[in-house]
């Protein structure tokens, strides 16, 4: 169990944990975790977080890859970009009172996703791990987050559903062998990045759509159909 000494908080932050324990008790005094607080801690398996924790910092439990159990109070609001990120083994239910999730919160996060292999929160997708090479999303999904298919390599297809509104940086990027997408008329944004080293993509989309403006502003094959 961790000490109160294994902890380095400043004004109800808690900045860093200094500890070795793997099952960390967080000090009642906290109210926010810090950004990086504990990123990187491969060691660490369970943390408890006090009933006074009202957010959760920028990449704040990044890359702790052993975190399975994490606990949410029912004062928690906020959990900030990339804070999960890495957490292959993280196992939590993400309530309602939690409103306001960053970008990549929960990319990597293998042990959230459904028997699809998708991690879905809110309809964002955060993260993809299945192993398909024709991908369908899910109906339901609004945004497909920052890095969704970074671990995509193989997949050759993907089709976005209906009432997708935008597509993240990087979401696709490093799908080398991604080669037909199909985005529908709701997508109204798409981050320049969202693509990068997609060299034999070919984008599907209605004529007129924003994603045919898209395909010809980022030199991107594409086919307008309807």
């Amino acid at each position: 169990m961790s000490d109160a000494c294994d902890f380095i908080i400043e004004n109800g932050i808690l900045k860093e944990y200094v500890g070795d324990s793997e099952v960390v008790i967080v000090p009642e005094e906290v109210v926010r975790i810090g950004d990086r607080a504990f990123s990187d801690r491969e060691d660490i398996t369970d943390v408890e977080l006090p009933d006074g924790v009202t957010s959760i910092g920028d990449n704040a439990f990044y890359g702790c890859a052993a975190l399975s159990g994490i606990n949410m109070p029912e004062g928690l609001t906020c959990i900030g970009n990339n804070a999960f990120w890495g957490c292959e083994s993280l196992e939590a239910t993400i309530p309602d009172h939690v409103t306001n999730i960053g970008c990549g919160a929960f990319c990597g996060c293998d042990a959230l996703a459904d028997d699809d292999g998708f991690v879905i929160i809110r309809g964002v997708m955060y993260y993809y791990c299945g192993e398909k090479r024709h991908v369908t999303v899910p109906n339901g999904v609004t945004r497909i987050d920052e890095q969704a298919f970074f671990t995509g390599e193989d997949i050759e297809s993907v089709v976005l559903p209906d009432g997708l509104i935008s597509i993240g940086g990087c979401a696709f990027a490093n799908c080398y062998e991604l080669a037909h997408i199909v985005i529908p008329g709701s997508v109204t944004n798409a981050a320049p990045s969202a693509f990068d080293d997609c060299e034999e993509l070919t984008i599907h989309a209605p004529a007129g759509s924003y994603a045919i403006g898209y395909a010809k502003s980022n030199d991107i094959s594409f086919v307008a159909e309807g």
